[in-house]
């Protein structure tokens, strides 16, 4: 039985983390009942966009009824978000979508790898294998400090950082920071979202080394159901539909 609904949310914070980089926070009873990490929704950007665009969760609050989406300006409808959107705006909102991370024990070492923006699912899936008392670490990236701010919001821990300037953390990317942490800790699941060279690059270090991975993908989405077909991709040489058959995809060693 499906759980998503269309519910009309109520816009209480958005707020501007680094250049073209915003938190927003809606109050969405429905919406935040059943939402898992690693899902997604879709959102009425602008009046001018006929489609909603698909963002992932970067935060769940059960017993406030609220979600965060951590979005990038890179278009017309993100652009019209930062401009335009304020407190007590009603924005329509359809979910939750898709598959989820997978998170339940018997897995006890997780790393937890993300890029870019690709940083915005795995708040909330920490905060979930936190609250599960499983053992994690996190490895994180950016082309530069400022995409690192968000980090602020995250559960205290001693994560690994990267930039590509050297202005936080270790002048690398993340795939060489994972390939320093396998060298000296066990990992029973890898799971990834970031850039897409980045994934591939993470997946063929856990197909090597026959570790379990999770990889949550992106594409551009239209219905958000798989009724449309658009998001089609291929992964592993099948054709999936990333906003049902995804957008997390896991591979079990």
């Amino acid at each position: 039985m499906k759980s998503q609904v269309v519910e009309t949310v109520t816009l209480l914070n958005n707020e501007q983390i680094a250049d073209n980089l915003y938190l927003a926070t809606f109050k969405a009873p429905l919406i935040s009942t059943t939402a898992k990490p690693g899902q997604f929704v879709l959102v009425e950007t602008s009046p001018d966009q006929y489609l909603k665009r698909p963002f992932s969760f970067f935060d769940i609050d059960k017993a406030a009824q609220t979600v965060k989406i951590y979005y990038e300006v890179k278009g017309l409808g993100t652009l019209y978000m930062s401009k335009h959107w304020k407190p007590g705006q009603q924005i329509k909102m359809q979910g939750p979508l898709g598959s989820g991370f997978i998170i339940s024990p018997p897995y006890h070492n997780v790393l937890v790898i993300g890029g870019g923006i690709g940083i915005a699912p795995l708040k909330e899936l920490i905060d979930q294998l936190d609250a599960q008392q499983i053992n994690f670490q996190g490895i994180f990236g950016a082309r530069n400090k400022n995409g690192l701010r968000i980090l602020e919001h995250f559960i205290k821990k001693d994560y690994l950082l990267n930039t590509d300037d050297g202005s936080l953390g270790q002048p690398q990317n993340v795939v060489i920071s994972l390939q320093q942490y396998l060298q000296k800790n066990k990992v029973d699941l890898i799971i990834t979202c970031g850039p897409e060279i980045m994934m591939e690059k993470i997946k063929a270090i856990a197909e090597a080394e026959q570790i379990t991975y999770q990889i949550s993908y992106e594409n551009h989405m239209a219905c958000g159901t798989g009724a449309c077909m658009g998001c089609t991709k291929n992964i592993d040489g099948v054709n999936k539909r990333v906003c049902t058959d995804g957008p997390v995809i896991q591979r079990v060693f």
